[in-house]
């Protein structure tokens, strides 16, 4: 992959978010795990509702 020098730095940077979000997910998924089913239920009910109304309803097949 061919990248102009100026945009490595930016690149490196993008990066280096994505591995931060996906630590933060996995440490999210690891504290959603940890209660009760029923409490695990509703987390995942309000996030999803979370998400619906962030996306809109766009993204069906990520439902």
């Amino acid at each position: 992959m061919s990248l102009p020098n100026d945009a490595v730095p930016v690149v490196l940077n993008l990066i280096d978010h994505l591995h931060q979000t996906r630590r933060e997910l996995r440490a999210l998924t690891r504290a959603i795990e940890e209660p009760p089913e029923d409490v695990r239920y509703s987390i995942v009910s309000v996030s999803h509702g979370l998400h619906v109304r962030t996306n809109r309803g766009d993204d069906d097949d990520e439902r």
